[in-house]
């Protein structure tokens, strides 16, 4: 590492690519600096504020470690459910789509990685391990039936053959955790819809928002009608912020499986 003028760093990463810490250093930054990788010499250069480059810098040093693995564990919950394990969601925030908020209660909540009823409603449950950077695909969705007609015409003559299959139309989530510093973990959350066109074929929609919590700690994820933009916040620590969504939630949480 190596300082040109004021406000202005040049770092050379010991583990991880510069274009994969560039986003975590903007984000450290907090508005006040850039986070650029140089492709020819994969080097990052940071410039800005000269305090809040040193405290990027400093933070930079335990980013910069070997790729981590993350237990990724969901399950579809709701308020209702949630409230009978004495707990709730507090801080909801709405961007790219979905609403976003901490699940708090007297110990969290325990997420069961199995699939089962309780009561009359569905749960559905997974846990996956994926690395650092990589996504975990958490998918809901039915079959729909698509109709195909072929029509075979010989002379004045036509035949119409008509065949229908069901085409799965998924919706769900795909989330990616990276290490954010010793305490904490950025998450990129893409909500994905996927439609069926008048053709039979699949569309896939979606924007992603990233947010930042503490190892092991649970979120709460609702969908909502909004912009498509991608955003980058914190999960906040304070009032509800209540909305006309469902009361349906999925209920994620992300540890490290190796502790910093």
């Amino acid at each position: 590492m190596s300082a040109l003028a004021g406000g202005l760093e040049i770092y050379e990463p010991r583990n991880r690519p510069a274009e994969e810490l560039a986003p975590l250093v903007e984000t450290l930054l907090e508005g006040q600096g850039t986070a650029v990788a140089d492709p020819h010499s994969g080097k990052l250069l940071i410039s800005g504020e000269a305090g809040a480059v040193a405290r990027a810098l400093d933070a930079l040093r335990e980013l910069d470690q070997a790729v981590r693995q993350y237990r990724v564990e969901s399950e579809t919950s709701t308020r209702a459910a949630l409230e009978g394990q004495s707990a709730g969601v507090s801080g909801w925030v709405e961007a790219g789509g979905v609403r976003i908020g901490r699940v708090v209660g007297p110990e969290g909540v325990r997420i069961r990685a199995s699939a089962g009823r309780s009561g009359s409603d569905e749960r559905l449950a997974s846990s996956v391990v994926v690395m650092e950077g990589r996504s975990a695909e958490i998918w809901t969705g039915a079959d729909h039936p698509v109709t195909t007609r072929t029509i075979q015409r010989a002379g004045p003559y036509a035949r119409v053959t008509e065949s229908t299959e069901l085409v799965p139309v998924r919706s769900g989530f795909r989330v990616r955790p990276r290490s954010a510093g010793r305490d904490a973990i950025e998450i990129e959350i893409t909500p994905v819809v996927q439609e069926l066109g008048p053709d039979g074929s699949i569309r896939e929609t979606g924007a992603a928002t990233r947010v930042r919590v503490s190892p092991g700690e649970t979120m709460a994820i609702g969908g909502v009608t909004g912009s498509e933009s991608t955003s980058g916040i914190e999960l906040p620590i304070g009032a509800v912020r209540e909305s006309g969504a469902s009361d349906s939630l999925l209920v994620v949480r992300v540890t490290p499986l190796d502790r910093f």
